[in-house]
Order: C-alpha cells, then sequence, then structure tokens
C-alpha cells in the first residue's frame, strides 16, 4: 500500500523472518505492514498459476463451503431491506456469488484467473464474471450496494488503489465488505514466523488501525468490524488437527508429532482460536467500510 508506508518512511521497522527468508515491515503510525522486497509481477503470476492448480481453487477446499455460508451471512445483516447488487472482486470460481444468487441477489463477480474464471462463469452464467483485474473494476459502469473482497486484499500490490476504484463503484450508502489475516492475530504475537499466514504470496498484512486509514484516505466510514466465527469449527481446530497427522503407505494415519506433542499443539490451536475470537485476535477478521450517502 504505497500510500500508506511512503507517507511516513521513518516511522517503518522490520521484523526479519529468517527460516522463510522474508522480511515484514510495519508503520509504526498506521500499523500496516507489507512484505519487502516482494516478487516481480512476472515471478507473482508464476507463483499464483501454480497455486491456483494446487491450492486457490474453492472447488477443492470443502471448508470453503462454510466459510461462505458465514460471510453471506453477515452480508445479508448487513443490507436489511432485502438483496441487491453484489459484486464480488476475486471472486474465484464463484462459490460464494453463487450462494449470494440463489438467495435471489444480483450478482457479477471479476476474477484474474482465467481458469478459475471459467468455472464461475459456467456456474453463473457467462454475462456475471469478467476476467481480468483493476482495468476491468475501472471500466465498469454499474454501481453496487455491496462490493467484497474476501482474502484478497492481502494479496493486491496497492490495495489503496483497488479501494479507492471500488468505492466510486458503490451506490450512495453502498458498502464494501473485506476480509483479511488479522496481523494482530494472537497466534501470530505467540509463534511469529510459524504464524500460517505469512506466505509469498501475502504482500500485505493489515490491522484495524491500518484499515480504518484506508477507508478515511478514501472517503469512506469504517463501520464494524469482527472475527470469523466459522475459524474454529471449519478451518480453525480440524484442519490443524488434520495437518498433525501423516498418511502412511498403507490405508491408516499415524502421529507425525509424539503424542504428549501432538496433545499439547491440539490444547493450543483450540486456545487460542476461542481467545482469538474473544477480543477479536483470531486468524482472520472482516471489515464493513460504508460510503456516505447523499
Amino acid at each position: 500500500m504505497r500510500s500508506l508506508s511512503s507517507l511516513y518512511p521513518s516511522n517503518l521497522f522490520f521484523k526479519d523472518y529468517k527460516k522463510i527468508s522474508l522480511q515484514i515491515y510495519q508503520c509504526q503510525r498506521c500499523s500496516f505492514a507489507f512484505l519487502n522486497p516482494r516478487l516481480s509481477r512476472e515471478g507473482l503470476n508464476q507463483l499464483y498459476g501454480n497455486l491456483y492448480k494446487t491450492v486457490y481453487y474453492d472447488d477443492k477446499r470443502r471448508h470453503k463451503e462454510f466459510q461462505y455460508q458465514d460471510y453471506f451471512k453477515k452480508l445479508k445483516h448487513l443490507k436489511k431491506d432485502g438483496p441487491g447488487k453484489l459484486l464480488d472482486f476475486g471472486c474465484n470460481t464463484g462459490v460464494f456469488l453463487k450462494i449470494a444468487q440463489d438467495n435471489c441477489w444480483d450478482v457479477m463477480g471479476i476474477e484474474l484467473s482465467y481458469q478459475a474464471s471459467q468455472i464461475a462463469k459456467k456456474r453463473l452464467g457467462n454475462d456475471r464474471i469478467i476476467t481480468g483485474a483493476i482495468d476491468e473494476l475501472k471500466n465498469l459502469d454499474i454501481q453496487f450496494d455491496i462490493i467484497s473482497f474476501l482474502n484478497v486484499l492481502e494479496h493486491l500490490p496497492d490495495p489503496n488503489l483497488y479501494i479507492k476504484i471500488a468505492s466510486r463503484k458503490l451506490s450512495p450508502g453502498g458498502l464494501l465488505f473485506i476480509v483479511v489475516p488479522n496481523y494482530d492475530s494472537i497466534r501470530r504475537i505467540l509463534i511469529g514466523e510459524n504464524w500460517s499466514l505469512i506466505l509469498l504470496e501475502h504482500i500485505n498484512y493489515f490491522t484495524r488501525d491500518s484499515v480504518a486509514y484506508l477507508a478515511s484516505n478514501n472517503g469512506l466510514i469504517l463501520k464494524q468490524g469482527g472475527p470469523i466465527d466459522y475459524e474454529i469449527f471449519n478451518r480453525g481446530f480440524f484442519e490443524k488437527i488434520k495437518k498433525m497427522f501423516r498418511k502412511n503407505e498403507g490405508s491408516s494415519y499415524s502421529f507425525s508429532y509424539g503424542r504428549d506433542a501432538l496433545i499439547k499443539l491440539a490444547f493450543l490451536a483450540l486456545i487460542t482460536d476461542f481467545a482469538g475470537l474473544a477480543i477479536n485476535r483470531g486468524d482472520f477478521i472482516y471489515y464493513v467500510m460504508a460510503k456516505k450517502s447523499l
């Protein structure tokens, strides 16, 4: 987020994550953090090309359905007068949009990955999905009641620019619904570079203060924010427990850690998830930004 980090260069400090060869700088004024150096655009494109084949397809991650159901419940509460126009930027294969469409929302999505966007088009209709990124967002001549960025801003080279453009596509009183990894997470504070969300493709890291600055910098009001409560039982706990097992050559599972270590890790995962949710310090957090009404 160049417009943030360049404002107070003397206030930057960095954390050197030696085990994974990454350095993260954080502004002490607004608390926005970012990876530096980061991959070139060509390097990122190559990385995402590989990741989409193995990691990022929504259709390959069963827990994403629960996650998107949770997002949609929050979205319905935000627009109490019934369904409206929804744009999901970085819509992946369209699972979230399909949930909204089935509930009578007028939906549209923008997705950079050609492969993912083709799946989304089959799911929702060719006229509902645009393959592209910032230019396609700029060129849309439509206003939306809600624009969502679901686990997307941490990947974008200039999130401030995307929020600026998205805010212009909102109808008066419209909302931005954002989900990002939480750099104030209890787990990140406790385990540092072993936090699972410090990744080469995560080039931005947000706190509530940096999101509030992002909103005010673009004429938006930060209305609310809170934990993602699907985390414990769909991603947070059981996914962590599964990763503590490894598959043998046969069909049975065995411990990849000693039994005592496994119990301690499972207990830590559960406690930090519950504690994170209780005080808004979970691994993921959502925010709602509002455009001022006329």
